[in-house]
């Protein structure tokens, strides 16, 4: 019996390694249709909606469901997330610019703004999760993804870590990078918020923004 879960679990963790590495593959290839900068975004949101359906126990084709959500949300995924990175170009500049002055009325602003840039890049890790998760305008998105980094602090905090992590093994082991670098972030990411999105959808906090 042990040596037959052993079995198991050895071909589970197989499995989704070649899964992972599958779905960076996939993720490289449309980051280049899309010519890399309009490509990002839409590669990064397919993979996170294959990732969820995994983890939501379903097995479907890949490629099929990677492509068809590729080309859905292409006009959507870059909307959201180029709004996203105005608002931190808006956040860098004014930081910088109130950084240079010597009054202590802009080193106060100094130090909200930097507060304000580390909620910022909180929001910037779970927003392709938001995304994914739900189908939300681009005023809702924002809203959403704010809204859970100020309710839900400690899985932030884990996520930050997850990040870290992240970080040190790529580190260590660079070779990773092509394969597996970016689906595993993906995928423990998506792990962390999908405990955020079932605590959120208990209480129907999103109800009232899909359709505003």
């Amino acid at each position: 019996m042990d040596v037959t879960g052993g079995i198991f679990r050895i071909f589970s963790f197989l499995n989704w390694i070649m899964r992972l590495a599958y779905v960076q593959l996939l993720w490289i290839v449309f980051t280049v249709l899309g010519l890399g900068i309009f490509g990002l975004f839409p590669a990064t949101n397919a993979m996170f909606a294959m990732i969820r359906k995994w983890l939501s126990g379903k097995d479907i084709p890949v490629f099929p469901f990677m492509w068809k959500t590729y080309r859905r949300e292409f006009m959507k995924a870059n909307l959201h997330f180029y709004t996203l990175l105005l608002i931190g170009g808006i956040i860098y500049f004014y930081f910088k610019l109130f950084q240079n002055q010597t009054s202590i009325f802009f080193a106060i602003l100094t130090i909200l703004l930097f507060i304000i840039a580390i909620f910022y890049c909180f929001s910037v890790t779970i927003a392709m999760a938001v995304h994914t998760h739900y189908e939300l305008r681009l005023r809702s998105f924002l809203t959403i993804v704010f809204y859970t980094v100020i309710r839900y602090p400690f899985h932030m905090i884990t996520i930050g870590v997850i990040h870290v992590l992240f970080y040190f093994l790529i580190t260590a082991i660079p070779g990773l990078v092509p394969f597996f670098s970016i689906s595993i972030l993906a995928l423990a990411v998506m792990f962390v918020m999908n405990l955020v999105f079932d605590k959120m959808d208990e209480k129907q906090i999103v109800l009232n923004n899909q359709n505003s």
